[in-house]
């Protein structure tokens, strides 16, 4: 069974603080986007924008440390891109050693770069956005396969209650989150609303923009 719900004992964030931290980065649109999960959404939060800004990312890593002080983890481990930026500034926190994952031929999390660590430490996941869990869930069995104990995994914003309840991957572990975000719905393509009505797609900017 999958669960959306946040783990015992955690309250994530029910004000606007974390999305304000976004929308100062101006890393959220609004729109017609197709985004990574395969999903259709009226609204693409660029995580990418976000990072890109140190004294934003100290203001969530400083957030994410008592967190993971609760589930005393012993490594922080995060995915690419994003979560291995993550992953690094919380460990400057919480003094902890800050891995990150690199990715197979399929996508498949990997933990590579002959990192030394004890047998059955305790590793806690760190990543930006998740939809419907499927790098996490990765994550998880590339941690469990090496001998170490996953004790969770910690996202900026959790979106998985957006999400069509059958595409959501299924977590052994507990996710938490900074935020926990419902709304706007992400969409199968098939019953996108925004198709329907035929508004265009967005593009990205996925090049440098330089002002003048």
């Amino acid at each position: 069974m999958i669960s959306i719900e946040p783990s015992s004992g955690f309250a994530p964030a029910t004000d606007s603080s974390i999305e304000d931290l976004f929308r100062q980065a101006g890393a959220i649109s609004e729109g017609h986007f197709a985004i990574k999960s395969g999903h259709h959404t009226i609204e693409f939060w660029e995580k990418a924008r976000l990072l890109a800004m140190p004294d934003l990312v100290a203001d969530i890593a400083r957030r994410m440390a008592s967190i993971v002080k609760e589930a005393e983890a012993e490594v922080l481990i995060g995915p690419p891109i994003g979560g291995a930026i993550l992953a690094h500034a919380v460990g400057l926190h919480c003094e902890l050693p800050a891995l990150f994952f690199d990715k197979g031929p399929e996508g498949e999390m990997l933990v590579l770069r002959g990192y030394s660590l004890k047998k059955g430490a305790r590793a806690l996941i760190v990543d930006d956005i998740v939809s419907v869990g499927g790098t996490i869930a990765s994550a998880e069995a590339a941690i469990e396969s090496l001998g170490l104990q996953c004790v969770g995994s910690l996202v900026i914003v959790d979106r998985r209650g957006g999400s069509p309840r059958e595409s959501l991957a299924e977590l052994k572990h507990p996710l938490r989150a900074l935020l926990v975000k419902d709304t706007p719905r992400n969409e199968s393509p098939d019953d996108c609303s925004a198709c329907k009505q035929g508004v265009r797609f967005e593009v990205h900017k996925e090049r440098l923009a330089l002002a003048d």
